[in-house]
């Protein structure tokens, strides 16, 4: 709580700081004065919360004072002295608002005692004030959060016709700002900085109602109470090329949607906007595009590339995938879309990919794959737009073809090792490892021949009769003992196998070493 203290003795005012407990009171010296005057301008320059000063002063006397003060600081508090008890001056001092008046001489515990009741007043209500100030600021927040949302709805559902509140006094004009990236790779998160920085200069900047919003890299501001805001966007061009000075990555554009004349022409205002956004692709950016003729609905469904896409990725077919996602791009760049529609089909496009990637990865794989996704959003022309999809694909390819061929040999090295650590087993056999493994007997044998070239059964009969020929050829065991210890459990048919598979029998090719 600052205190002014004003008298024309200075020992009287220099008695009174004197006997005021200052730090006990949490008072704080903000100045004094002599005159009228030069306490006037006093409490202009450090406003204070609390006015000490005598009734008469040289220049403008002390009840004038309180007057004009007032009309400055309507809630100052004030104490005033005087040697004077006659009551006219009380009832003078009363109708200024003064409830607080001593005599002098000043008597310390009086003073204080005065001031630690202002100071409690004072503290009452500041939290009142900040009371109150919190309700109003919560008030603000949740209107805001709620026109912020309904702006929002229409950004994702740009065809809905339904009406949409978004609480501005009509018309309502719409502009639009686009982030894109001039070079890859591109740092996203510097792109998030700079949207932010477009949200909050929006936000700043308008001079009538509004709402901001940003959906990736889209920035949508509607101006309540404007019936045209070329004006608006113009500047906002300006400032935006300001930025990309500092952004020297990334590239902006605006656009200009209609003027909104009721809540159900919204989604209209905001999509009319969106179609100059993409007018970037061909004409560039750094340009302010203006509303355009709403484009006819372009229906057209991605769901087939995309099956077709992912089938090839998991069976690692490269061919099929870039056969296929040609087809994709021929077959839009064919199509006759506008612009804007070339947009929302890849964009729809990517989300299926995404989609169907995330089912197929797990953490951290799947992060990586859409961290790359925003590479077709942050184009700035057909052609980036096509070189970023691409680029989107080939790493899906990458991460889910690799993720399937994990998913394929981990159950085939995983019954290898097993196979190794119990060939000796008489009981081995397709059903007991395909168990192990955790999968179906008859999927793990294709599993297993596709990724070792040879079926189970010969695979384990090669193992076993390696372990055999190493066993006849350096040790003297009998092979009654080495059937058994490779698997056979019957040594006739054990050695039937050796024969049908070397030529000869085993005892022939122990004979070979000896």
């Amino acid at each position: 709580m600052k205190v002014v203290i004003l008298d024309d003795e200075e020992k009287v005012s220099s008695l009174i700081c004197t006997l005021i407990e200052w730090d006990k009171l949490g008072l704080e010296q903000a100045g004094t004065a002599s005159d009228g005057i030069s306490g006037l301008e006093l409490i202009k320059k450090v406003r204070p919360d609390l006015l000490i000063t005598d009734i008469r002063m040289p220049g403008m006397s002390g009840l004038q004072l309180i007057e004009e003060a007032k009309k400055i600081l309507p809630d100052l508090q004030v104490v005033l002295i005087s040697g004077y008890s006659q009551f006219d001056y009380a009832q003078s001092a009363i109708r200024c608002g003064v409830v607080n008046y001593l005599l002098k001489p000043v008597k310390k515990i009086e003073l204080n005692d005065t001031l630690q009741k202002m100071s409690a007043e004072f503290k009452r209500r500041q939290q009142e004030v900040s009371h109150t100030q919190a309700i109003e600021e919560e008030i603000e927040r949740i209107i805001k959060e709620k026109q912020q949302n309904a702006l929002l709805s229409v950004l994702d559902d740009g065809n809905n016709t339904e009406a949409c509140n978004i609480d501005l006094p009509f018309p309502v004009s719409i502009v639009a700002v686009k982030v894109d990236g001039r070079t890859l790779p591109y740092d996203m998160k510097a792109a998030d900085v700079l949207v932010r920085r477009i949200v909050n200069h929006m936000g700043d900047a308008a001079e009538v109602p509004s709402v901001c919003v940003a959906s990736g890299t889209y920035i949508v501001a509607a101006l309540g109470n404007t019936p045209a805001a070329s004006a608006v966007s113009e500047t906002l061009l300006a400032w935006c090329k300001e930025q990309i000075e500092l952004f020297r990555t990334f590239t902006l554009t605006v656009a200009e949607g209609s003027c909104v004349e009721k809540e159900e022409d919204y989604y209209a205002g905001v999509q009319l906007a969106f179609q100059g956004l993409a007018e970037r692709l061909e004409n560039g950016t750094l340009c302010l595009y203006h509303e355009k003729v709403p484009a006819s609905v372009f229906e057209f469904d991605c769901t087939v590339y995309v099956k077709t896409i992912i089938a090839a990725v998991i069976q690692d077919d490269r061919g099929k995938f870039t056969s296929t996602a040609e087809a994709f791009r021929s077959f839009v760049v064919n199509s006759g879309c506008t612009l804007y529609q070339l947009t929302k089909i890849v964009t729809e496009f990517e989300n299926q990919m995404l989609e169907e990637s995330r089912l197929q990865l797990e953490d951290p794989a799947y992060r990586e794959v859409e961290q790359l996704a925003p590479v077709v959003e942050m184009a700035c022309s057909v052609e980036m737009l096509w070189k970023g999809l691409l680029l989107f694909l080939d790493t899906v390819y990458d991460a889910v073809a690799g993720s399937c061929r994990e998913r394929y040999v981990r159950p085939v090295r995983e019954a290898q090792q097993y196979i190794q650590e119990h060939y000796g087993d008489s009981q081995l056999s397709l059903n007991s490892v395909a168990e192990y493994v955790g999968l179906n007997s008859n999927y793990f044998s294709g599993l297993f021949k596709k990724n070792c070239s040879i079926g189970f059964a010969d695979y384990l009969q090669d193992m076993r009769l390696t372990r055999a020929k190493e066993l006849l050829s350096k040790t003297k065991n009998p092979i009654k003992w080495i059937s058994a210890e490779v698997g056979y459990g019957d040594p006739k048919h054990f050695a039937k196998i050796f024969k049908s598979v070397t030529g000869i029998k085993p005892n022939e090719y122990r004979q070979l070493y000896e």
